[in-house]
């Protein structure tokens, strides 16, 4: 009875670690204007303008990938903000390290790009994994790089989907008694199917429990909240969903102490968790619509109207 009991358990966390790790993005979306850069880089990222230098004058959204996504997943919405103006970047990494190990990348990476910029703005935008990394590299530079720029710099963030109160589906691997019992065996599945990041992302997580404030720079957080029950990512021949597109609850994304903030604005809007940001036949209309709405990008001009139907009829 103890080994079914055992091997219950084990199953369970192998299972529960997975799903904490849900491919952001389908594959259909690959396709950056420009070869990876390393882990920690910041690259091109959109087809409308490849090879087109930054200009430090003009407005500029760094995008934050999820889990399992490639920086070149994020063409597409990439694109949705070239269209409207807006230069992008997008920062590449291993989404199985440290969620604050990255963070600082991230961190060090705005803090050069921010030398070279003549505007005081600068937008980060992280979808699910990626508002942790985000929220974290903004947090992490109240004492930090950005602050000692020289400057009126203002940076705005935007979190899609984001687990801030933690991955139910991981929270065995924040339990010490389990691991205690297992003699360390669901400690070794966790870390060997997430790796190093399994600390970050459970509900008792010191990220989670302890999010320390935003940065004096960052002057708002939208946070985008997604309801994503009765979703579905991909369909079956027969029109059945074959794949849901449910990763995270609300209250997974809900937490108490980074809504305290009154910089914090926050949206609730019915999505998928792939659907918010391209789904593979699902462009992100939802998500412009938000960002319009809160002013984060401008309504669609009229002579854009039959360009933006154009690209996303190409991209999707």
């Amino acid at each position: 009875m103890r080994l079914v009991r055992f091997r219950s358990v084990l199953v369970l966390v192998t299972a529960a670690v997975l799903a904490a790790c849900t491919s952001s993005l389908p594959a259909a979306h690959v396709g950056a204007t420009s070869e990876p850069g390393a882990s920690g880089e910041l690259t091109s990222c959109g087809t409308l303008h490849p090879g087109k230098p930054i200009d430090p004058r003009a407005p500029l959204v760094v995008l934050v990938h999820g889990c399992n996504a490639s920086q070149g997943r994020f063409s597409a919405l990439a694109d949705l903000f070239e269209l409207h103006g807006h230069q992008t970047l997008c920062f590449r990494y291993d989404d199985r390290r440290r969620v604050g190990e990255v963070a600082e990348e991230l961190l060090s990476a705005l803090a050069r790009l921010a030398e070279r910029r003549e505007r005081t703005d600068l937008t980060v935008l992280g979808h699910s994994q990626g508002g942790l990394v985000a929220r974290t590299a903004l947090a992490l530079s109240a004492a930090r790089p950005l602050d000692t720029l020289r400057g009126h710099l203002q940076m705005s963030l935007v979190t899609v989907s984001a687990p801030f109160n933690g991955i139910d589906a991981a929270a065995d691997c924040g339990s010490r008694w389990l691991h205690a019992i297992t003699f360390g065996a669901t400690l070794a599945i966790c870390r060997a199917i997430a790796g190093p990041k399994w600390r970050d992302i459970h509900p008792h997580a010191r990220l989670v429990e302890r999010p320390e404030p935003l940065a004096v720079r960052v002057v708002s957080h939208l946070e985008i909240r997604t309801d994503e029950r009765n979703t579905c990512r991909a369909r079956r021949p027969d029109g059945r969903c074959g794949e849901d597109d449910y990763v995270f609850s609300i209250r997974e994304q809900e937490n108490a102490k980074v809504d305290h903030d009154q910089r914090v604005r926050r949206d609730t809007v019915a999505a998928g968790h792939a659907e918010i940001v391209g789904g593979d036949d699902a462009p992100p209309r939802k998500l412009l619509s938000v960002l319009q709405r809160h002013g984060v990008l401008n309504a669609t001009p009229a002579d854009k109207q039959g360009e933006l139907q154009a690209l996303l009829e190409r991209l999707f």
